[in-house]
């Protein structure tokens, strides 16, 4: 799952007060809050719903913030400090971050001058950078090729501005004449996929009569994404193989598209063969075939629109 923004993004500010706070909404499916602040010096504190934000990264006068798994819906995002700051806060809503890992990596610099700014990050192919730049003078700014955002100005003579880009190797903005300037970038690493899978609709263990006999590559016992049984209290009838349910991520997926499902004696001879349909995400899909009596030695092979997949050797129940 790759790294997106969902719902609106929002910008406020406040010139040379303590704090500074707007209602934020974070939308259903944010699972990371990435707030970008100029104009503030370290020793500020920012909270969202009353939830004390995790400061990833401050350069001078900017910096970048998270909050993990945020409660959605709307609430106050409040900034403060011990002594009066210009406060220009960008927030975004984030969905698919790495909940145990979310920052791949982060870049900055505290004071720079010149019309160009750009920064290096590495940016996971499938992770999305966050930068905050607080550009002296008021001077415009625009974006580099891909960025999305845009700025806010609040008093005195700063102007801050906030973008984000999927997989960049680079953030920057181009400005209308040399001034001077701080920036930071964080990139934001995606949810990992569990160990062995590709993150697609994927089953986990192989049941047969009732017990666990083998686990696909990077499971456990106890940590399975579905399952196929074979005979056994969840396939009573001799021949009988259910798939399901059928999880990504850990969700129950409904309506799972097939390309093709096979069960091949240990022989390799084909005994059953399904094409098209869908599979049931929250319950189950029944297979069967005369052709597997108990005691038989079956492999399973199937195709989602994930890829391909196989099922260690079971005998039938």
């Amino acid at each position: 799952m790759a790294v997106s923004v969902v719902g609106s993004a929002l910008r406020f500010g406040a010139d040379f007060v303590t704090s500074s706070s707007s209602s934020h909404t974070v939308a259903a499916g944010t699972d990371c809050l990435a707030v970008a602040i100029g104009g503030a010096s370290s020793g500020a504190s920012v909270t969202y719903g009353g939830v004390a934000l995790t400061l990833i990264r401050q350069n001078g006068t900017v910096s970048i913030w998270r909050l993990l798994a945020p409660t959605v819906g709307t609430a106050t995002l409040l900034c403060s400090h011990a002594s009066q700051q210009s406060w220009i806060v960008s927030a975004w809503n984030l969905s698919g971050v790495h909940q145990s890992v979310p920052v791949a990596a982060d870049a900055g610099v505290a004071s720079s001058f010149g019309a160009n700014v750009s920064r290096s990050i590495s940016t996971p192919a499938d992770g999305l950078a966050v930068d905050c730049l607080l550009i002296s003078n008021g001077i415009a700014a625009t974006p580099n090729a891909g960025q999305t955002g845009d700025g806010l100005y609040v008093g005195g003579s700063n102007k801050a501005w906030s973008s984000y880009k999927a997989a960049a190797a680079s953030m920057g903005w181009t400005h209308t004449e040399s001034v001077s300037y701080a920036h930071v970038v964080v990139a934001f690493a995606a949810a990992a996929a569990p160990a062995g899978f590709t993150g697609g609709a994927t089953l986990g263990a192989v049941v047969a009569s009732g017990s666990l006999q083998s686990v696909m590559s990077g499971f456990t016992a106890a940590a399975t994404l579905g399952a196929v049984v074979a005979g056994g209290s969840l396939g009573p009838t001799p021949g009988v193989f259910v798939l399901g349910p059928i999880k990504v991520n850990g969700a129950a997926q409904a309506g799972a598209a097939i390309d093709w499902v096979r069960i091949y004696s240990d022989a390799g001879i084909l005994l059953y063969e399904r094409t098209g349909g869908t599979l049931d995400g929250s319950g189950s899909t029944t297979l069967t075939t005369s052709s597997a009596p108990p005691g038989t030695a079956v492999r399973i092979d199937w195709q989602l629109s994930s890829g391909r997949r196989r099922m260690p050797r079971v005998t039938m129940g």
